[in-house]
């Protein structure tokens, strides 16, 4: 994800806007986390790169620390989303879609990591069919 990160940065740069990574947030008297939250409290906008895999879902004191449970709410709803298109694709096309199984393991591991079961996540996924339309 590096050179991704690396190669938005520079485009956003070019149109004057400001930039901060990662690299940008030092250890210092605060937690990280405390930093890019009293950093992302005063920013328009805040871009997150999603990778191939959904990683691991914040602990509660992380999410608590970050206060963006709503965030992460909306993450899932942009994954199930994004299931949702490729299911459709599917259902209108009769063809796999190439990305299927990337993002149906992205959306089970991310619904795994909020505690739902198997079951739940079966009636989930089984609720995308149509949900794009």
């Amino acid at each position: 994800m590096g050179s991704y990160r690396v190669e938005l940065a520079r485009v956003l740069r070019r149109k004057e806007l400001e930039v901060r990574d990662q690299e940008h947030f030092r250890q210092g008297s605060a937690t990280l986390l405390e930093q890019l939250r009293a950093y992302i409290e005063q920013c328009d906008a805040v871009i997150l790169l999603i990778g191939e895999r959904c990683g691991a879902f914040p602990s509660e004191e992380h999410a608590a620390a970050l206060g963006v449970v709503a965030a992460f709410e909306a993450y899932r709803a942009a994954t199930g989303q994004a299931l949702a298109i490729v299911l459709e694709f599917e259902r209108r096309t009769g063809f796999e879609h190439p990305h299927r199984q990337l993002f149906s393991a992205n959306y089970r591991s991310l619904l795994l990591e909020m505690g739902q079961s198997e079951a739940e996540i079966e009636a989930a996924i089984a609720g995308l069919v149509g949900a794009s339309e």
